[in-house]
């Protein structure tokens, strides 16, 4: 009947495209029934007329797909709410700390270049690149955000029935800070999306009549790209698993540990490759001790995946 499939029509508009079709099916066969149903009841065969009265009683189109979907749609749900205020709280106060910095600076440079006072047109400049950049990562917190709440849903449906058992202990070492492990997150996609987007904005700030960034990147850098790319992705998948999961388990210190390594390797190919940056001896000076640091984290987590099997070896030998 036509008012019975434009309004199951209707209803399917207000749904995702996954969950449509079987919607409209039920509703379909539920509304013919319900109409059939009451034609028996009124000792009169189904009639337009009648299927209105059924559709009015199913309620308006927009409210029935309501009751269809999974769950309240957010796009960032009351349960992630709080982690997201106190980062983007976080994230605030670093940017107006450093686009404070920077607009002193501009100031501060255009009058001493000029003599007759600041350079209204750098100082504007210089608010402007501020408000673009504090947009940008706010934008970056709330993507983070909106990706952590689809996946911890989808978990959350496919997890098995909660039970005491499942209570970690009170001192748990392997617990996460939700809002730091997100803080993580957004670091790593800020990264990615500069230097793949924005390589012009990697540089070093030179105050000289107008605040300006120095490249640092020069273009051989961009034959590296893809195993930076590789790493971030990497990085941010497993930051993510961490996180649905509530804690680090053996298998994700195993990634932790796996992801280090490959990163040490990017990091080696930097430093004894061809001149990558502008100031190229300083920068690669700074690559080592962070290689540096990264090989010592590699074998401090190393240590800590075998020290069980260690202790057990151990005990053998006692035995």
């Amino acid at each position: 009947m036509e008012v019975i499939d434009r309004y199951v029509h209707e209803i399917g508009e207000h749904l995702p495209w996954n969950l449509r079709a079987d919607v409209e099916a039920e509703l379909r066969s539920l509304l013919l029934d319900s109409l059939e149903e009451r034609a028996r009841a009124a000792q009169r065969p189904p009639d337009p007329e009648l299927a209105e009265v059924v559709i009015r009683e199913f309620g308006a189109p927009g409210e029935v797909a309501k009751r269809y979907l999974p769950q309240d749609q957010y796009l960032i749900g009351p349960r992630l709410f709080p982690a997201y205020k106190l980062v983007v709280k976080i994230a605030v106060i670093v940017l107006a700390a450093t686009c404070g910095g920077l607009f002193i600076a501009a100031i501060v440079g255009s009058a001493a270049a000029n003599r007759g006072g600041p350079d209204l047109l750098a100082v504007a400049h210089t608010i402007w690149q501020a408000a673009v950049g504090i947009f940008f990562n706010l934008a970056l917190v709330t993507l983070v955000f909106a990706i952590i709440e689809r996946v911890q849903a989808r978990v959350e449906a496919t997890a098995p029935a909660w039970s005491p058992a499942m209570l970690p202990p009170v001192k748990d070492p392997d617990r996460i800070s939700q809002a730091g492990m997100v803080l993580q997150m957004y670091m790593i996609l800020a990264f990615a999306v500069l230097f793949n987007f924005y390589p012009e904005w990697v540089g070093a700030v030179i105050v000289n009549g107008r605040v300006h960034l120095t490249r640092l990147l020069m273009p051989a850098f961009a034959t590296y790209m893809p195993l930076l790319n590789v790493f971030w992705a990497l990085d941010f998948a497993l930051h993510l698993a961490v996180l649905s999961q509530g804690r680090w388990r053996r298998e994700t210190r195993a990634a932790e540990f796996a992801l280090g390594i490959y990163g040490a390797v990017i990091l080696y190919l930097l430093i004894t490759g061809p001149p990558l940056f502008r100031y190229d001896l300083q920068v690669k000076a700074v690559l080592e001790v962070i290689l540096a640091i990264v090989l010592i984290g590699s074998v401090a987590r190393l240590y800590s995946l075998l020290k069980p099997r260690l202790s057990k070896l151990a005990d053998l030998s006692r035995a």
